[in-house]
C-alpha cells in the first residue's frame, strides 16, 4: 500500500510539473527566462538625409525615437552646386532645407527626382519649396503649392499664426499651442487638391499657407512642410515637436 501510494504521487507530481512547465511555455515563459512586458520595444530604423542644413537638435530627438542612420548633403562651399543627393539611393526620408536657389547637377537632381518619384518620404521647412533653383515646379511638383516670395515682409514682427478648421484634432498638431511665425510668412497658392493644410500665417485677411501635409496622388509618395525654421525648431519646443510629428506622418505608410 505505501508503494502504491508513493508511485500515485509520483505520477501525479510529474503531471502537474509538465502541465506547469507546458503552460509557461505557451505564455512565453520558459525555465531559463522570462519575457518582461514592460522591456522597450526595438526602434524602427529610418535613414535620413539632411540636405542643406544639420538640425543638430531635431536630429537628436530623431535618434531618441528611432534607429537613426544619417547622413548629411547640400551646397559645396562657395558654389551653387550641390552635393549628396546620391545618398537618398540608401535612404526613406529627405529633410531641407535652409539652403535655397541651389544649381545641383543633372546628375544630382536626378538622384531627387528618382528618390520622389519612389515614394520617398520628405519632410521641408523655410527654403524646401525653392530650394532647387533649376527646379523651380519642385515648389507644385513636390510640395503641391506655388511658392511666390516674402509675404508681408515689413510686418514680420506682428505676423499671427492660425489653425485651418480641425487641424487641432490632426495627430501633427493635436494637444500643441502652435507658435506664432517668428521668422516670417511666404506667399503660396495654387494648392494642390492633396494637400491638407494645418496652419496659416500672416495678419487677419491676408493669411497664407503655412504648415501642410500631402499625400501625392500620382506617386503615393508623403511630403511634410512648414514654414518654420531651423533656428525656430533649435529653440521653440512646440515647434520643433510639430516637425518630428510631420517627420512621423511622412514616413508613415499605411
Amino acid at each position: 500500500m505505501q508503494y502504491e501510494a508513493l508511485m500515485h504521487d509520483r505520477r501525479a507530481f510529474l503531471r502537474s510539473t509538465g502541465v506547469g512547465v507546458l503552460a509557461a511555455a505557451m505564455s512565453g515563459d520558459s525555465l531559463s527566462g522570462t519575457l518582461r512586458a514592460d522591456e522597450p520595444k526595438p526602434k524602427s530604423k529610418l535613414s535620413v538625409l539632411f540636405f542643406g542644413g544639420e538640425l543638430n537638435e531635431v536630429r537628436t530627438e530623431l535618434e531618441k525615437r528611432y534607429d537613426l542612420t544619417a547622413y548629411t548633403g547640400g551646397m559645396v562651399k562657395g558654389s551653387k552646386a550641390v552635393e549628396g543627393l546620391e545618398q537618398l539611393e540608401k535612404c526613406d526620408l529627405w529633410i531641407g532645407s535652409i539652403d535655397k536657389r541651389t544649381e545641383p547637377s543633372d546628375e544630382q537632381l536626378g538622384h531627387f527626382k528618382k528618390f520622389h518619384a519612389r515614394r520617398g518620404a520628405l519632410a521641408g521647412y523655410r527654403a524646401a519649396s525653392h530650394v532647387f533653383q533649376n527646379y523651380l515646379e519642385a515648389d507644385k511638383a513636390v510640395w503641391g503649392a506655388k511658392y511666390g516670395g516674402h509675404h508681408l515682409l515689413e510686418k514680420d514682427p506682428v505676423l499671427v499664426i492660425g489653425l485651418v478648421e480641425g487641424a487641432g484634432e490632426h495627430e501633427i498638431l493635436k494637444g500643441l499651442k502652435p507658435p506664432r511665425p517668428a521668422s516670417g510668412s511666404y506667399v503660396y497658392t495654387e494648392v494642390a487638391d492633396d494637400v491638407k493644410l494645418l496652419l496659416r500665417s500672416g495678419l487677419e485677411g491676408d493669411m497664407m499657407p503655412h504648415t501642410w501635409t500631402r499625400e501625392n496622388a500620382k506617386t503615393k509618395g508623403r511630403a511634410f512642410y512648414t514654414r518654420y525654421d531651423a533656428k525656430e525648431m533649435a529653440t521653440n519646443e512646440t515647434c520643433r515637436e510639430i516637425f518630428l510629428r510631420g517627420v512621423a506622418w511622412a514616413v508613415k505608410r499605411e
